[in-house]
């Protein structure tokens, strides 16, 4: 699965795809908020929730979002640790740092 957020002037997009094709659009006004609390993948944010019966095997996390042609290209593929725009990429192959050595450590919540 794959979530993109583009910001332009007043609306934003955002955009979710599954197997790299779209699934849905929105437009939403406003912006995302900041925030130094941890990021949270597959949670809940008053920590009921665990997952269940899915299983995530990298984590990509960029400062623009890609194009629907990127997602398809880059879904079963590695990607450099230095491509254009990749912030974090958590690889969880057995390692929890960021392969992009710009990030902080992966943290599993349930082992």
């Amino acid at each position: 699965v794959a979530l993109t957020y583009d910001a332009k002037l007043k609306f934003n997009n955002v955009k979710f795809f599954v197997n790299g094709l779209l699934q849905s659009a929105i437009t939403v006004k406003g912006s995302l908020l900041r925030s130094n609390d941890p990021l949270l993948i597959g949670h809940i944010l008053d920590n009921q929730y665990e997952p269940h019966g899915f299983a995530i095997d990298e984590l990509r996390i960029w400062n623009r979002a890609l194009t629907e042609q990127e997602i398809l290209a880059g879904m079963s593929a590695q990607v450099s640790p230095k491509a254009n725009g990749l912030l974090s990429y958590y690889q969880f192959d057995g390692n929890m740092a960021d392969a992009t050595g710009k990030g902080f450590p992966a943290v599993p919540m349930y082992r």
